[in-house]
């Protein structure tokens, strides 16, 4: 777990939470599968997390402005009270309410 942190390391082991940390432009593409990622209270903004599978990913109460979700999965995804300005979701498998409820664009 890291808490109220402001650099990771390149390859977070499963299972690994983030609370109230600072990881901007991580590329999550480049690291090793991992599972059971969650976030909270978290800045994410120009992240990659493009082609990854993460069906369970939680990404709550952050911020992630400008992240590119490109043809992720995201199918279980829990992603309440998160801030997606501009961030991008074509041909992702996310849960269409999570679209509708953010106003979420899947189009490039």
């Amino acid at each position: 777990m890291f808490i109220e942190c402001d650099e990771v390391c390149r390859q977070p082991v499963p299972g690994t939470q983030f609370t109230k940390c600072k990881v901007t432009g991580f590329n999550w593409s480049k690291t090793d599968a991992i599972r059971d990622l969650s976030f909270h209270e978290c800045q994410l903004n120009y992240s990659d997390f493009s082609y990854m599978k993460y069906p369970g990913i939680k990404i709550l109460g952050c911020e992630a402005k400008e992240v590119d979700f490109t043809e992720a999965d995201l199918s279980n995804a829990d992603l309440q009270n998160t801030d997606f300005e501009n961030s991008r979701f074509y041909n992702t498998n996310c849960p269409a309410r999570i679209y509708a409820e953010r106003g979420i664009s899947t189009s490039t």
